[in-house]
């Protein structure tokens, strides 16, 4: 699996052991960290942040190879890249998000960027929530006043779980 430095951190700041990550316990997850993303930790000064991956990366010479037997986490501003590398050939996208986001801009400029490049594309979608026990913890670790449930099937569950919970029906207001 390779996947860029944000990618990588979020995988490190999970908890749940079943979750790769860019370690030695997970040999076969590499780092390649695009151009862009090379230039904006450079301009925020945490740059340093790359060499957690010392023998993790995946340098552009050898991307070609890698990418050919890997899946790549990427984001449509990756493809440029990827091309420039020689890394897209036989390449198929999975989108996993909700496809209504293929309709915006956005998602129809990456469809047909697929297409210029001879990427197939297909959809499956998955969830991108995270746990109970995530959850939690990053709750814990912000310690918020209150705690809104939003975007849930079960917001009763959340008092159980979590501290300063304040329930709100869609569309209803409440003060901060």
């Amino acid at each position: 699996m390779l996947v860029d430095a944000y990618a990588a951190e979020v995988l490190k700041a999970t908890d749940t052991k079943s979750i790769p990550k860019p370690t030695a316990k997970w040999a076969d997850v590499k780092v390649y960290i695009p151009q862009a993303q090379r230039r904006f930790l450079k301009e925020k000064n945490i740059a340093f942040l790359v060499d957690a991956y010392k023998g993790r990366r995946v340098f552009p010479e050898a991307l070609p190879s890698e990418a050919a037997r890997s899946v790549m986490i990427i984001r449509p501003w990756m493809l440029h890249d990827l091309a420039r590398a020689g890394a897209l050939e036989g390449a198929t996208a999975i989108w996993s998000q909700w496809v209504g986001y293929l309709k915006e801009e956005s998602g129809i400029e990456f469809v047909e960027a697929c297409a210029a490049a001879a990427i197939r594309f297909e959809t499956i979608h998955t969830s991108g929530h995270a746990d109970p026990h995530d959850l939690k913890r990053f709750s814990e670790a912000i310690s918020p006043k209150k705690l809104v449930p939003i975007h849930t099937f079960h917001p009763d569950q959340f008092e159980g779980l979590f501290a300063n919970v304040v329930r709100s029906s869609d569309g209803e207001w409440f003060e901060a």
